[in-house]
């Protein structure tokens, strides 16, 4: 895959996909982008596929199926828009330090509930049983929201493990996974789900270029990382034009 899978030291070396023009290799698939979608959301393609294969092919969230999206950032936000586009209702989020923007956000991308943990019930997860939760998606790699995830699905219900805790480990209540029978998926990228992806993007049924909330010429990769990585409520996700500056 072009920038994570092969090296730089591997002719034509032109493998990276932050520049103004890229090496297109044999067998490479390409997918079509309108004109008038804007580049914010284009460059969000592959983002969008990862939501597509997390929702649809892992979590298979059905219509009319209450789920569970937790996280605010960017791969929440997507995962909100497909489920909405999946059917499932009601789509509840929760998360931490939730900004007036994100929760704005989240509605306009098909949220029914937006929820800050910060200030939720102790008994959140047992109210969130009323939502008929079936699946969870999680995207924050919380131990506590993991918890909150087993501990609101309902019997049967279907976890997609999406967040990621650079390898610290997980307690994880195993009794409630056998005791409800709980199935838990792993979600890592979006294999061939970036047509659909290309679909929902050049649809511009969502307005996906908001989720892309700063933007900065390449010059300026290593400042945008430390911007991300300050974690301000504003930045949700850093993109780089190379046609900048």
């Amino acid at each position: 895959m072009y920038g994570v899978t092969i090296p730089s030291s591997r002719p034509p070396h032109l493998w990276g996909a932050y520049s103004q023009f890229m090496h297109g290799a044999l067998g490479s698939r390409v997918h079509h982008i309108d004109k008038a979608v804007p580049a914010r959301a284009a460059a969000l393609t592959s983002v969008v596929a990862n939501a597509v294969r997390w929702v649809r092919r892992r979590g298979k969230f059905q219509i009319g199926e209450g789920v569970l999206i937790t996280g605010l950032g960017v791969q929440a936000l997507s995962s909100i828009i497909v489920a909405k586009l999946s059917g499932a209702f009601p789509i509840v989020v929760a998360g931490i330090d939730v900004s007036a923007e994100r929760e704005a956000l989240a509605r306009e991308y098909g949220a029914d509930f937006v929820y800050d943990m910060n200030v939720a019930a102790n008994n959140f997860a047992a109210e969130l049983q009323n939502y008929n939760i079936r699946a969870v998606m999680e995207c924050t790699g919380g131990a506590n929201m993991y918890r909150l995830a087993t501990d609101a699905l309902l019997p049967l219900g279907r976890l997609v493990a999406v967040g990621t805790r650079g390898g610290q480990q997980l307690e994880l209540d195993l009794d409630a996974v056998v005791f409800k029978e709980l199935q838990i998926f792993g979600g890592l990228g979006q294999a061939g789900d970036t047509e659909f992806a290309a679909e929902i993007v050049n649809s511009q049924q969502f307005a996906i270029e908001k989720i892309t909330s700063h933007v900065l010429p390449l010059a300026e990769a290593d400042a945008g990382i430390h911007l991300y990585l300050d974690s301000a409520k504003d930045v949700i996700h850093v993109a780089l034009d190379p046609w900048l500056g």
